[in-house]
C-alpha cells in the first residue's frame, strides 16, 4: 500500500455493494458508438483498460434513454433491448477486473439539435437554448410520462446487462436539469411552477427505476452543485434537490457543477483544483448518504486530503484516468512520481470543435485506442536516430526504447520540450509543463540517450549508420512577403522566450499562438492591436479556451480587428486593409508575427538519399499542434 493514502485506497461499501478503493472513473462520453448508440469493442478496451489500472468503481457515461436525447457524436445508448448484449460485454469486461460496473442514463432535451439527434428536439418549454436559433419543442403531459418509463426501461436494461449501479444524469441542463430550472420550464401543469412540482420529473424518474431495478441495485444521481448561470439553480437548491432524493432512496450522490456556458462542467485549467469539493462538502453537511465529486482533483495527495477532511466520501476522476490508466495502481504501489499528470487541456477529450470527437489524450496517446497501440517487442531490433527532442521525437524515443530498440535522440538545443515550452508562458497555462515532465522522467526511466547542443549533417547519419531516421525537428514562425516585415518585426516565439518589450504593439496573425500572444503582453502592461485577416480570432483554440480567452481579452488593452490585412510596415506605423479601404494604425512601438509556422524539414530529401526508413512526424511533416506530434511520435 502507498504510504499516506490509507483514505483513498480504503474500502466503502453503498447499500450493500462495496467499492475497493476511494477513486471512481466519473461519467465522461467516449464518443465511440454508432448512430444507434450500440456498444463497441473499441469502447469496451477502452473501459477495460482503465478497469485494469486498479479504480474502485466505473460509471459509463452517458447512455441515452431516448433517441431525441442522444446529443449524437458517438453516444452509447441503452433506449432498446436490442442494445443490452453489447451493454452486458461492457459491464462484463469491467468486473472481471474487482470493479464495479455503474452506468450513467441521460436524455439532452433542449442541449441536441435535429442534425445530432435526427429530430425536433424536446424540452419542458419551448425555450431554445442561448446559441441556438432553433427552439425546442413542449412535451405534453403524456410523452412526460413516456420519458419517465423510458427512464425506467433503461435502467431495467442496465441491470440485465450486469450494471452493479445507476447513476441518473439530474444536472448540466439536461432534461431533468431543465424541468427544475425555471429558466428552461415555464410550464403551468403539475411539471411547472413551484419547486414541488418542478421537481415532479425527477422524482418520477427515480421511483420509476427503482420500481424496475429492486432495492438491491444502487442508484446515484449527478446533480448541479450550482449552475452559476445567472438566474440558474443555486447551492441552496442543490441541498434540497439531494436532501429529496436521499429522502426517497438515493444511495449516493456525485455533484458537478455549471450549465451555460458548458465550461465549467470540463474545467479546463482556467479553474482551480479541486473546485467542486467546496459545493459537494456544503451539501454533504445536510445529507446521510456518500456524496462523491469530480473536477480537476489531479494529485493523490490532494484526493487523500480531501477525503480525510471529511469533505466527500469518492473521489471522482475522468480525465486522470483518461491520460493515465493506471493512476490506481501506481498510487497502491506507492509509484506516484510514474503518474502521467492530465494537462486539463482538453485538446483530445472534450474539444466540441474537433470533428473526431471519440476520446483522445494529448499526453496518452493510446487512450481509446488501446487495442491498435499496445507497446509490443519489435520483431526486429533497430538503431534508431531520432532528430529532435520536441514532444514527438521524445514520444518516438519513448515508445520505440519501449519496443526494445536502440535509440539516440539528437537536439539542437541544450534542452528538451522544443515548442511545447512556449506553450506555458501565457496565463493559465502553466501545466503544459507536464509534458516536458513526463519526458524528462522517460530518459531517466529508460535510459534515453539524449545528445544536446547536437546539430545533425549528413556526415553525422554516414558515421551513425541508423536503421531508421525519425525527423521531429519541428517548425518555426512563418514571415509572409509584407513589405518591412523582417526588418521591424519580432516573432511570438521569441516574446514567449522572454524578449521583453513595452509600447504599443500590433500582433499580426489572430489564430492560437497570436490570442495568447496578445495575451501574455496585455497581462503585462503591454497594450495590444491583434490584426487577423479572417472574420474572426481564435481559430485553433478549443472550444473552452476560445471561451476564456475571448472573456480575458474584455479585461484587457487588447483590440481585435477582424477581416484585416496588413499591407506594409514602417516604424512607428502598420498599413493595413480593412473593409476594401486602407489604414494605418500608428503610434507602434513593435510589431509581432503570429502568422503560422513552417516546417524544418529541409533535410528529408538528403537523408532519403542516405537511409531507406526515413519518417517525418509533428511540426516537421506539418505545423499543428502537440497533439499530433505526440500520436504521431507514438505511432
Amino acid at each position: 500500500m502507498g504510504q499516506g493514502y490509507q483514505t483513498l485506497l480504503s474500502p466503502l461499501t453503498i447499500n450493500g455493494m462495496t467499492v475497493k478503493n476511494r477513486m471512481v472513473m466519473c461519467a465522461m462520453s467516449s464518443h465511440m458508438a454508432p448512430f444507434s448508440g450500440e456498444t463497441t469493442q473499441r469502447e469496451i478496451d477502452y473501459y477495460e483498460a482503465r478497469a485494469a489500472g486498479g479504480v474502485g468503481m466505473i460509471v459509463v457515461g452517458a447512455a441515452f434513454v431516448d433517441p431525441l436525447g442522444s446529443f449524437g457524436n458517438g453516444q452509447l445508448g441503452l433506449w432498446k433491448d436490442e442494445l443490452v448484449d453489447g451493454a452486458a460485454r461492457l459491464a462484463e469486461a469491467i468486473k472481471r477486473h474487482d470493479c464495479k460496473a455503474s452506468i450513467q442514463i441521460h436524455h439532452a432535451g433542449r442541449q441536441t439539435s435535429r442534425a445530432l439527434c435526427g429530430g425536433h428536439p424536446v424540452a419542458p418549454s419551448a425555450i431554445a437554448l442561448p446559441g441556438n436559433p432553433e427552439p425546442p419543442r413542449e412535451l405534453s403531459g403524456v410523452e412526460t410520462k413516456m420519458l419517465v418509463e423510458q427512464f425506467g426501461q433503461t435502467a431495467r436494461r442496465a441491470k440485465q446487462a450486469g450494471f452493479d449501479a445507476i447513476e441518473l444524469h439530474f444536472a448540466h441542463g439536461y432534461l431533468p436539469g431543465q424541468f427544475l430550472s425555471r429558466l428552461s420550464n415555464q410550464r403551468i401543469d403539475e411539471y411547472g411552477g413551484e419547486f414541488d412540482h418542478r421537481a415532479r420529473f425527477m422524482r418520477e424518474i427515480l421511483a420509476r427505476v427503482r420500481d424496475e431495478v429492486g432495492e438491491e441495485t444502487v442508484l446515484s444521481a449527478k446533480i448541479s452543485g450550482h449552475e452559476f448561470t445567472e438566474g440558474g439553480l443555486t447551492l441552496d437548491d442543490a441541498k434540497r434537490i439531494c436532501k429529496c432524493l436521499e429522502e426517497m432512496g438515493l444511495n449516493y450522490v456525485t455533484i458537478s457543477s455549471g450549465y451555460y456556458p458548458y465550461v465549467r462542467i470540463v474545467p479546463n485549467m482556467v479553474y482551480p483544483e479541486a473546485l467542486n469539493v467546496p459545493l459537494a462538502a456544503e451539501i454533504k453537511g445536510v445529507l446521510d448518504i456518500p456524496v462523491m465529486t469530480q473536477g480537476r482533483i489531479h494529485h493523490p495527495d490532494l484526493a487523500e486530503d480531501i477525503l480525510q477532511a471529511g469533505q466527500i466520501d469518492l473521489v471522482g476522476l475522468g480525465r486522470p484516468l483518461i491520460a493515465d490508466p493506471e493512476f490506481p495502481n501506481k498510487v497502491k504501489e506507492g509509484r506516484i512520481d510514474e503518474i502521467v499528470r492530465c494537462l486539463s487541456c482538453n485538446k483530445g477529450c472534450h474539444d466540441r470543435y474537433r470533428e473526431d470527437r471519440s476520446v483522445a489524450c494529448l499526453i496518452n496517446p493510446q487512450a481509446g485506442r488501446e487495442a491498435t497501440t499496445k507497446i509490443q517487442p519489435a520483431e526486429k531490433k533497430k538503431k534508431v536516430m531520432v532528430i529532435g527532442a520536441g514532444p514527438g521525437g521524445m514520444e518516438a524515443a519513448r515508445v520505440a526504447t519501449r519496443r526494445g530498440h536502440e535509440v539516440e535522440v539528437y537536439e539542437r538545443h541544450d534542452i528538451i520540450g522544443g515548442r511545447v515550452r512556449l506553450a506555458w508562458e501565457p496565463p493559465t497555462k502553466d501545466n503544459y509543463r507536464f509534458i516536458v515532465d513526463r519526458f524528462d522522467k522517460a530518459i531517466d526511466q529508460l535510459d534515453i540517450k539524449v545528445h544536446f547542443n547536437t546539430e545533425v549533417t549528413p556526415e553525422l547519419v554516414e558515421e551513425k549508420a541508423p536503421d531508421a531516421v525519425i525527423v521531429a525537428t519541428g517548425a518555426e514562425n512563418a514571415y509572409p512577403p509584407i513589405p518591412g516585415l523582417r526588418e521591424h518585426g519580432v516573432s511570438a516565439d521569441d516574446i514567449l522566450s522572454g524578449k521583453d518589450i513595452s509600447g504599443r504593439t500590433v500582433v499580426i496573425g489572430g489564430g492560437a499562438v497570436g490570442c495568447e500572444t496578445a495575451h501574455y503582453l496585455a497581462e503585462r502592461g503591454v497594450p495590444v492591436v491583434l490584426v487577423e485577416m479572417l472574420p474572426a480570432i481564435g481559430m485553433g483554440l478549443t472550444s473552452d479556451g476560445h471561451h476564456h480567452l475571448m472573456e480575458a481579452f474584455k479585461t484587457l488593452d487588447i483590440v481585435p480587428l477582424t477581416s484585416t490585412t496588413v499591407l506594409s510596415i514602417v516604424p512607428g506605423e502598420v498599413k493595413v486593409q480593412r473593409d476594401n479601404r486602407e489604414e494605418i494604425i500608428g503610434d507602434i512601438e513593435n510589431v509581432v508575427v503570429a502568422c503560422g509556422a513552417t516546417s524544418n524539414n529541409q533535410m528529408v530529401a538528403e537523408l532519403k538519399k542516405l537511409i531507406s526508413e526515413v519518417i517525418v512526424i509533428g511540426d516537421a511533416k506539418e505545423p499543428r499542434d502537440a497533439l499530433e506530434a505526440i500520436h504521431e511520435g507514438a505511432a
